[in-house]
């Protein structure tokens, strides 16, 4: 007698302390029948749905479901219960009592009697919305810029502090001919850049101190005045670039590619008709001094006929 009483007594304790735990636990806890049929739900159901407890016994959980999502969940579910595994992380979008859209996630696991048969599911649901809110932001955020990434004018690269590429826009493929912009990513950027210019070309023959020197001033200020140089696609094709570096989040380095080349033809071209104006200036400078010389001769020599003459008239 004294031996049923403290077994009694530990079972109510023990009974207390779940009911406890169950009551103060910010999941849902429910348990289902073999035909999704809601036998318990604990009292947080109120916090994530807006019901009672009791309104939710006798339900199942399609009850509280958009018509859409009662098909795309109810196939998972069917699944499951066919195969009698586990449920884990199953995100559901369910209509709060005031028809808010609230979306859950839920984990089960089966329940089977001491014979092995199937009684349904017991397991927990909480609340992920804001979560959910917060990567559709996310998600949207990262949708614009992609799309700002893409649409610039100017390449792109993100290059990690490795020096591996780990992100090219799509106007990189103005400077390629074999490879894509894709193509680029997860390989160091130096390899990349000998894919611009031959072994061998003076133009680059001290490309390596350049970018070491540029990297020092980058860490130490955060940013690089562009620089400017040409370079040569895989094609032949050559362009005027500029490259303009700085930080992103201390961990990343963005730089921009800028192309220059109708700037630089344009300034070659001033530059040849400067030159060839500076020629014909100085061409019509020696003329007009030729002319000056010769014209001096001949008015010194006039001037020493005039002379003579003076004289002869005189006599």
């Amino acid at each position: 007698m004294i031996h049923e009483d403290i077994t009694e007594r530990k079972l109510r304790e023990s009974e207390e302390r779940f009911r406890s735990l169950v009551e103060t636990t910010s999941d849902w806890i429910w348990e289902v029948d073999a035909n999704s049929v809601y036998t318990y739900s604990s009292p947080k159901i109120k916090d994530l749905l807006g019901y009672e407890p009791e309104e939710i016994i006798g339900k199942t959980p399609f009850d509280f479901m958009p018509s859409d999502e009662v098909e795309r969940v109810g196939k998972i579910m069917k699944a499951a219960i066919e195969s009698k595994k586990p449920l884990k992380w199953l995100e559901n979008t369910n209509l709060h009592k005031n028809g808010e859209l609230i979306v859950l996630e839920t984990s089960g696991e089966p329940i089977f009697n001491e014979n092995g048969d199937f009684l349904g599911y017991r397991g927990i649901d909480r609340d992920i919305t804001e979560r959910k809110k917060a990567e559709q932001k996310l998600k949207e955020s990262e949708e614009m810029y992609r799309n700002l990434f893409n649409s610039t004018p100017y390449a792109i690269w993100l290059v990690d502090l490795k020096g591996i590429i780990i992100d090219c826009n799509e106007p990189m493929n103005k400077f390629l001919s074999v490879f894509k912009h894709s193509d680029l990513i997860g390989k160091p950027f130096r390899e990349v850049l000998q894919m611009f210019y031959r072994e061998g070309d003076p133009r680059f023959e001290n490309i390596e101190q350049v970018l070491k020197e540029r990297f020092i001033v980058l860490l130490k200020k955060g940013y690089l005045k562009p620089i400017e140089f040409e370079i040569s696609r895989g094609d032949g094709k050559t362009f005027w670039i500029t490259l303009e570096s700085s930080f992103v989040k201390k961990s990343l380095i963005q730089t921009f590619i800028k192309d220059i080349t109708e700037r630089k033809l344009a300034e070659i071209e001033l530059e040849g008709l400067r030159k060839d104006l500076e020629i014909r200036i100085k061409e019509r400078t020696i003329k007009l001094e030729s002319s000056e010389i010769k014209y001096r001769k001949a008015y010194s020599r006039a001037d020493c006929y005039k002379g003579l003459f003076t004289h002869d008239i005189s006599n």
